[in-house]
């Protein structure tokens, strides 16, 4: 089964880390995950994060929550079959 995660993240810098950490940590982590920044003050750490994990970043204004989702739904690979919409202060046990 193809998972993806879709992250919102407005100014999110200091949970963001925590939750991609606790992605990668799953027992059966995400094949995708799309990070939508919808329109953060600041935006280099996303820049950081890409460079450590396995991200696909997309910076956007701020479009709000359902939209960011739509957008980054729409780009997930065809092969997927379960999305999981996550808040960048989500942290997932690992099983």
């Amino acid at each position: 089964m193809s998972i993806a995660a879709i992250i919102v993240s407005h100014n999110s810098e200091g949970t963001l880390p925590h939750c991609l950490t606790a992605l990668s940590q799953q027992t059966r982590p995400p094949d995708t995950i799309h990070v939508v920044d919808s329109g953060s003050d600041e935006r280099d750490y996303l820049r950081e994060l890409s460079a450590v994990y396995p991200i696909t970043l997309t910076l956007a204004a701020n479009i709000g929550f359902a939209r960011a989702n739509n957008l980054a739904a729409r780009h997930l690979p065809p092969e997927t079959e379960m999305v999981v919409f996550l808040n960048p202060d989500t942290i997932l046990p690992p099983d």
